[in-house]
């Protein structure tokens, strides 16, 4: 009995898939990093060195694909990836130091999307996806004295957290099959804190933060007739 349901779900899943791409921009907590650029700074020891990145909110970029459960709902994957990093910075006519931190998150979740308004090519609902996002900090420092170079070998520290994220989710039909859509929404994160060579250290790469973004989806029906 339960493998007939099952069938029956999957069979009515495939008969309609959604494709989307989304570019957007996030707002992100990031409190440890900012705190550890700042410890940097101060630790280095050097006068008139400034921060002059300082781990920005930024662009980032998703894919989705959802089938369909019901008349009004949806489910599927969905795929991010999200960047952004800081750096101190000093240069004179004696040298140059640098320290830059590029911190990179990469997402994948289930996601849920529930139809609440339909009128004509509008469409609106809300939408939910959560899973894991894992978390990596590049950080190289560089300095340079007269014409000699002298790089260090860097390090990386990363981790591997959870994510939620409620939405509210807006479409307009622009051709048959093909609509624009916005997403607006906040991530909730839970990590621990970044490991360096499996060592935790005392900072963590919070992401939480509002979520807006613009997307292309395209319908692709599988339905077949009886």
């Amino acid at each position: 009995m339960f493998a007939l349901m099952f069938l029956s779900v999957g069979q009515k899943a495939q008969s309609q898939v959604e494709l989307e791409i989304n570019g957007g921009y996030g707002f992100y907590n990031l409190n440890d990093l900012k705190s550890m650029q700042t410890d940097a700074l101060s630790a280095i020891g050097l006068p008139n060195i400034k921060s002059t990145e300082t781990f920005p909110n930024h662009f980032f970029y998703s894919f989705a694909a959802n089938c369909a459960t019901g008349h009004k709902s949806s489910a599927g994957l969905r795929f991010s990836y999200h960047t952004t990093g800081g750096r101190n910075h000093l240069a004179d006519y004696s040298g140059e130091y640098k320290l830059d931190m590029i911190l990179n998150g990469y997402k994948i979740g289930a996601e849920y999307r529930h139809l609440f308004l339909s009128k004509g090519k509008l469409e609106a609902g809300l939408q939910c996806n959560g899973g894991i996002i894992i978390s990596r900090l590049q950080v190289n420092e560089k300095f340079k004295i007269a014409d000699q170079n002298i790089t260090s070998a860097g390090s990386e520290m990363k981790n591997t957290g959870f994510f939620v994220e409620p939405a509210i989710r807006v479409s307009y039909g622009l051709f048959r099959n093909l609509e624009l859509s916005f997403n607006g929404g906040y991530e909730f994160d839970f990590t621990d804190k970044l490991r360096l060579d499996d060592e935790k250290t005392n900072v963590s790469a919070d992401w939480s933060g509002i979520r807006a973004s613009l997307g292309i989806a395209y319908g692709i029906n599988f339905k077949k007739d009886n």
